[in-house]
């Protein structure tokens, strides 16, 4: 029969033992990745590193012209005046009037409740503004 200190020096023992063998698991591991890193092919290591350059593209969104976003106050057209963005530095804007291929919009009233305004354009259309609140 083994005393209570016999049996606590094995468990002891054992853990070293355990321990011992996953440190030198680890080891043996960082080795082999070191070697077989070092053994790679060049054309390898190329081919799996992303490319050196990488420029998002945004595609074009209306009729072939591509939207640019710039950090001021700013206004953009396209199919000559019919649809409008703009941005005044203190409200978003929208304008849609007649574009090519749509039936004309036709808006009874104005709204102007709180941040946003709707103004409807004679003869078809509309004028959104959104004021934006200060961050």
């Amino acid at each position: 029969m083994l005393t209570e200190a016999e049996e606590e020096a094995y468990r002891d023992a054992l853990q070293r033992y355990v321990d011992e063998g996953k440190t030198d698991a680890l080891e043996n591991a960082e080795e082999e990745f070191l070697r077989r890193a070092l053994l790679l092919p060049q054309e390898e290591i190329a081919r799996a590193q992303p490319p050196a350059e990488f420029t998002p593209t945004i595609p074009p969104i209306i009729y072939g012209q591509q939207a640019q976003i710039p950090e001021e106050p700013f206004t953009q057209t396209f199919l000559n005046d019919q649809l409008g963005i703009g941005f005044d530095g203190q409200n978003l804007n929208f304008s849609i009037g007649n574009p090519p291929g749509i039936d004309q919009i036709q808006i009874p009233q104005a709204i102007n409740e709180g941040p946003v305004t709707l103004t409807p354009r004679p003869g078809g259309g509309f004028d959104l503004s959104i004021a934006v609140p200060d961050q």
